[in-house]
């Protein structure tokens, strides 16, 4: 899922206008937080944190996440914004 992820967004990055590539960046990787790999969601949380209060409720979701590791990820970016 990994490979597919990073596919995912280079193809975003190699197709799409620039103007339109940060509405569909936030909405692959508010896809990726509910995603069954928690190393895709802990890499899409952290990937979210750039994206300032429009991220907020993905957020705050994976702050309940059933991975210890995620939810500390999602804690993390939390503190830095």
């Amino acid at each position: 899922m990994k490979k597919i992820a990073h596919s995912v967004v280079v193809a975003l990055a190699l197709f799409l206008p620039a103007a339109s590539l940060r509405a569909q960046a936030m909405d692959a990787l508010t896809r990726l937080v509910r995603d069954k790999d928690a190393h895709v969601r802990i890499n899409a949380v952290r990937s979210l944190a750039t994206y300032g209060p429009s991220a907020l409720q993905a957020l705050r979701a994976s702050s309940r996440d059933e991975d210890p590791n995620v939810r500390i990820a999602a804690a993390q970016v939390s503190q830095q914004s």
